[in-house]
C-alpha cells in the first residue's frame, strides 16, 4: 500500500495546488485556508447541479458546466473532495481526467503535468477513444 498511498498523496497535493490557483489565482502558499476549503467551495458552486452531472457522461457534463474554467474547477474539487471523504478515488480520478480533457479541448491550457498525474491513476485503455487519442496527442500517454 505504500507506493499506492504515496501516489495518491502526490496526486491530491498536485490537484490541491491547481485548485488553489484556479479558485483564488494564487499558489497554495499564498492562499488563505478558507479560500481553498474544497467542501465549502464545492457546495457553494456545485451543490445543486452535482446530482444531475452524475447522471450524464463527461462530455455532456462538460457542456453543462461551461465555461472551461468552471469545468476545471468542478473536476479539481471532485478529486479533493473524494480524497477528504475517503470516496472511490479511482472512479473520481477518471471522471476528473475526462472533464479536464473536455475543458482542454474547448480551451487549451496545456497543464500536462496535472493530466499526467490523473492519467497515471486511471486505466487509460477504458477511456473513451476520443479521450485516449487526446492524451496521446498531448503526449501524456
Amino acid at each position: 500500500m505504500g507506493i499506492r498511498h504515496d501516489y495518491l498523496m502526490d496526486m491530491v497535493d498536485r490537484v490541491g495546488q491547481a485548485l488553489a490557483v484556479l479558485i483564488v489565482g494564487r499558489s497554495g502558499e499564498e492562499a488563505r485556508p478558507d479560500d481553498t476549503d474544497p467542501e465549502r467551495a464545492f457546495q457553494a458552486e456545485f451543490e445543486h447541479v452535482h446530482p444531475h452531472l452524475l447522471r450524464v457522461d463527461s462530455r455532456s457534463a462538460a457542456l453543462l458546466l461551461r465555461p472551461p474554467r468552471r469545468i476545471r474547477l468542478y473536476a479539481l474539487l471532485l478529486v479533493q473532495r473524494a480524497a477528504l471523504r475517503g470516496d472511490d478515488i479511482d472512479a473520481t480520478s477518471r471522471r476528473a481526467l475526462e472533464l479536464l480533457l473536455e475543458a482542454e479541448a474547448m480551451e487549451p491550457r496545456g497543464d500536462l503535468e496535472l493530466l499526467a498525474v490523473l492519467a497515471d491513476g486511471v486505466d487509460v485503455a477504458t477511456l473513451d477513444p476520443q479521450h485516449r487519442a487526446q492524451l496521446r496527442a498531448l503526449g501524456v500517454t
